[in-house]
């Protein structure tokens, strides 16, 4: 199962709060979450940025991805291949 969240922040922000800003609404986004984001399966990932008039981010959270004896999820999980 995958998951989104799109963020977005004014192009005014600083870099550093921007980075504060983004951290603070993906880990209000994992808190949200109804199933508990496990750290051994699933994998969180920025799938897209766009930077227009404002800054946006698109994560992605693909549940179950990593293997048992893996601590990584495969490069065919996530889309690189």
């Amino acid at each position: 199962m995958t998951e989104n969240k799109i963020i977005t922040v004014p192009k005014t922000m600083s870099l550093i709060e921007r980075i504060s800003g983004v951290s603070e609404e993906i880990s209000k986004w994992i808190e949200s979450l109804e199933e508990p984001f496990n750290v051994n399966t699933d994998v969180m990932h920025l799938a897209k940025y766009e930077r227009n008039d404002k800054y946006r981010y698109h994560y992605t959270l693909d549940r179950a991805v990593k293997g048992p004896d893996k601590k990584t999820a495969s490069r065919k999980s996530v889309g690189i291949i």
